[in-house]
């Protein structure tokens, strides 16, 4: 069932560029063959799962923002369906991702970071790109016994349990050497990451890599994934 429902939200992410795919060898800043992320990052881009950007670049270190990813998720969903946006003063019109926080809102994907404010050029932490999946996914649990086993599972806000706890006992989020790290920002890498991990590894088991030290980018430390 985890398979079934990721499919059909990867199959909606090459909708995110109208473009025909540009592949992993034409980016500027693909990482090398021997480096963790790249059969990840090659798969998505040439899937047309993931895009780069008019410089030709692909930014793989980089984070997602919030409108990047609600972009995503609404052409994942269909929506079309806009929200009234007048109480939020941080989006406007002229904004390219005006139309996409619309459908966002009134599909129920994002209420906003306050009742006044959208937040849409911010960083996505784990939690909020969880909370968002999972919401997207229509899953949800109750059973917070399941944070327990994690050093930092009391840090995940109320708001955010019911779906990472779902996320969790479905086997998509894990956390390295005991920790979430909820309050870290996604990586394009990680985010390639879970893309291949689901639809792209033929053993269908997830495989243990290691991480971007976040310190240091496109350094690596030897610890599974956090995702």
């Amino acid at each position: 069932m985890k398979k079934k429902i990721l499919a059909a939200i990867l199959s909606g992410l090459c909708i995110f560029s109208m473009a025909a795919p540009v592949y992993a060898a034409n980016f500027k800043d693909m990482p090398d063959q021997d480096n963790w992320a790249y059969s990840s990052l090659k798969f998505a881009t040439d899937k047309g799962y993931l895009t780069g950007f008019d410089d030709g670049t692909l930014r793989p270190w980089k984070t997602l923002t919030r409108a990047q990813l609600i972009a995503i998720m609404n052409r994942v969903m269909g929506n079309t369906k806009e929200a009234d946006l007048s109480a939020f003063t941080d989006v406007s019109r002229s904004d390219w991702f005006y139309h996409e926080i619309a459908k966002g809102v009134a599909a129920g994907i994002t209420t906003g970071t306050s009742e006044i404010t959208m937040s849409p050029n911010k960083q996505i932490t784990r939690e909020e790109g969880f909370t968002i999946l999972a919401r997207v996914m229509n899953v949800s649990s109750s059973n917070t016994k399941v944070l327990n086993q994690f050093f930092d599972g009391n840090k995940i806000r109320d708001w955010a349990k019911p779906g990472i706890i779902a996320l969790i006992e479905r086997g998509i989020v894990s956390g390295s050497e005991g920790y979430l790290s909820p309050d870290n920002d996604i990586l394009r890498a990680e985010f390639a990451k879970i893309i291949y991990m689901y639809v792209g590894n033929p053993s269908g088991k997830e495989e243990k890599d290691p991480v971007v030290n976040p310190t240091k980018p496109g350094e690596t430390i030897q610890e599974p994934i956090l995702l």
